[in-house]
């Protein structure tokens, strides 16, 4: 047989190789929700003997509630940006074998993806806060509280009364927002008689988020890639009043969220190979944080020698 069959039956053997499917898979970017739920009761300051003193309002706070749903958001960054595109047919050639694996959550958030080439990734997120009471009294010996204590009579036959406050916020930047009372009647009744000389205090909640240093480096420039978010910490101060954003007096709670953030980066994928093999296994948390990463190599050096030996014992 001369070289130059042997190059056509290579070719031809080239040619018959099975190929991947031309098939898009797409995965869409995370974005964040939290909301914040406190319960406030509200109580006139009494005396020793446990009578009321219409000298000042007492105000205590249970355990607030704070729940992060994390969910797809495909216009992240503006309409559509947030979906991004895996084409298998990019991985293919005809030197080499390809295995794709690619892990979705059931809204279509990357959880991981599993390359392997050879030459020849809910929703929810939740945290509780479970800390003690908190309590502060406000405007005790300012004005006359005789209107507010009545309502207390009113409405609590003289014990406290308790309203429930809540704000959803967007966790994933630097932001503050009034906590509202949960408008049914009856609660918004009380809080209006309760606020007719306008002493209930305005309750906030102020987030403040940090991108959490990435742990992963990537030099060089590379064929393919995948788009990943850097996970954010977010501080939420629950306070009381309107405070300096620095200051942690009036801080009635706080708590840390960790969420996935806005910032994105490119993580490589291996190029093709046509001798020895390549892999890649990753997994990520909700956040968008590695969980694991794996690179490995077999560089397959003796592997254009054997051919280059075969070629020429075949000319022989």
């Amino acid at each position: 047989m001369t070289k130059i069959s042997i190059a056509l039956l290579c070719c031809a053997l080239l040619s018959a190789c099975a190929t991947m499917p031309d098939v898009d898979v797409k995965y869409i970017l995370a974005n964040a929700k939290t909301t914040v739920s406190l319960t406030q009761t509200v109580s006139c300051l009494k005396d020793k003997k446990g009578n009321p003193t219409n000298k000042g309002l007492v105000f205590s706070y249970g355990a607030p509630t704070v729940t992060t749903a994390i969910f797809a958001d495909k216009d992240l960054g503006g309409p559509g940006k947030g979906v991004q595109t895996l084409t298998l047919h990019d991985y293919d050639t005809s030197l080499s074998d390809v295995d794709f694996a690619v892990t979705l959550s059931d809204d279509g958030r990357l959880k991981g993806i599993n390359v392997a080439r050879t030459g020849e990734a809910e929703t929810i997120l939740k945290s509780a806060i479970a800390l003690g009471t908190a309590v502060a009294v406000a405007g005790a010996g300012v004005g006359t509280w005789t209107t507010e204590c009545d309502v207390m009579k009113k409405w609590g036959d003289g014990k406290a009364v308790s309203l429930t406050y809540t704000a959803n916020l967007n966790p994933t930047s630097t932001n503050k927002v009034q906590l509202a009372v949960v408008v049914d009647q009856t609660s918004q009744r009380i809080y209006d008689a309760l606020n007719i000389n306008g002493n209930m205090p305005d309750i906030f909640v102020k987030a403040t988020a940090t991108d959490i240093p990435n742990a992963i480096t990537v030099r060089g420039s590379y064929t393919h890639s995948l788009t990943l978010q850097t996970p954010v910490s977010t501080k939420l101060r629950i306070v009381e009043g309107e405070l300096p954003d620095s200051s942690d007096n009036g801080t009635i709670y706080s708590s840390i969220v960790l969420v996935p953030g806005p910032t994105l980066y490119a993580l490589p994928i291996p190029d093709n190979v046509s001798f020895g093999s390549a892999k890649m296994v990753l997994s990520l948390s909700d956040t968008g944080a590695i969980n694991t990463l794996e690179y490995s190599k077999n560089t397959g050096a003796a592997g254009p020698l054997n051919v280059a030996g075969a070629v020429a014992t075949a000319a022989q």
